[in-house]
């Protein structure tokens, strides 16, 4: 048997230990007026230590590429920490195979 692990289980490895460590952090909510009716949604976020760690590069390249506009964060208000949310990552990693580098508007700051 092959001791190697695949690309797919080390991220879901990853992905594991980062949820883990969310059990004892903030919830934060989406609360929204949908045709009519109040929809309130928990959205989960990666911190960008978190997003480096799942990538497998250093936070500073999290941070170039805040600065280069081509993934979204968000600033809940009083904390001063900038959030990507779980959602958004995992889907700007599927589309950034290579590392494209897709525009990604800017996120609202959730709601706590």
């Amino acid at each position: 048997m092959n001791n190697e692990r695949t690309d797919a289980e080390i991220v879901i490895k990853t992905l594991s230990d980062v949820i883990k460590g969310r059990i004892a952090r903030p919830i934060y909510l989406k609360i929204e007026h949908r045709e009519g009716d109040l929809s309130i949604e928990q959205v989960e976020y990666l911190t960008p230590d978190e997003l480096a760690q799942l990538m497998r590069v250093e936070a500073r390249t999290v941070y170039s590429w805040f600065d280069k506009g081509v993934l979204g964060f968000c600033k809940p208000a009083g904390t001063g920490q900038n959030l990507i949310s779980l959602r958004s990552a995992l889907a700007w990693i599927d589309s950034s195979v290579g590392l494209k580098e897709p525009k990604i508007k800017k996120e609202p700051p959730p709601k706590s």
